[in-house]
């Protein structure tokens, strides 16, 4: 009986400022170092995609609040993008979901607005940009973010909208990807070079 570690066999993915990210190991050729958000200097690869068959979806707590994580498989390498549950980056991906072949080869992008000073992500299947089910013209059932007052300031809360999309995923998106299966997946083809994302096909943030 062989015996393994059930995480080992992930490589564990971020995101940040516009690029998907990798922790490495202090001296890793190519790695850039910045400070995080406790103070403490970290090695990363950054990358512009990730593509690969979606074979999981999983929600968890982390050190920032809720966390959701695609489960990514490129053949034999699978890979855990794991992002905030609220953040654009996360909606960007999630609301194309619906839109999707869930059993084809999907490609995970990323970018930064400079105007909002704030990543964007898409998805893209084919050789073509997989459009949002929700835009602000058309945002379907979803709900809209709501003002509130917190200790006397404006904020805008999404929770109702983050309750949606996870409703979505449990009982629309993941029960398709239970067929996807993780060995024998074979080599991904590089989708063609990406046209830019129409900006206003997003949440309705």
């Amino acid at each position: 009986m062989a015996l393994t570690n059930s995480n080992s066999n992930y490589i564990y993915l971020s995101v940040f400022n516009g690029k998907i990210t990798r922790r490495v190991a202090e001296g890793t050729p190519g790695a850039i170092e910045r400070e995080n958000k406790n103070g403490k200097q970290v090695f990363e690869l950054t990358y512009d995609n990730l593509s690969g068959r979606l074979l999981n979806i999983e929600f968890r707590d982390g050190d920032y609040g809720k966390e959701i994580h695609f489960v990514v498989a490129d053949g034999i390498d699978k890979y855990r993008l794991q992002i905030p549950f609220s953040s654009p980056a996360a909606k960007g991906f999630i609301s194309r979901f619906p839109n999707c072949n869930l059993k084809g080869i999907i490609e995970f992008r990323t970018g930064f607005d400079n105007e909002k000073s704030r990543t964007f992500s898409f998805l893209r299947q084919d050789g073509t940009t997989i459009h949002s089910a929700y835009t602000k013209d058309n945002p379907g059932d979803m709900p809209p973010m709501k003002k509130i007052k917190v200790k006397g300031q404006d904020v805008w809360d999404d929770s109702e909208q983050l309750e949606f999309l996870e409703k979505m995923l449990i009982n629309d998106i993941m029960p398709q990807l239970k067929d996807n299966i993780v060995e024998g997946l074979g080599e991904v083809i590089t989708p063609n070079t990406p046209t830019n994302p129409d900006p206003n096909d997003d949440l309705p943030f």
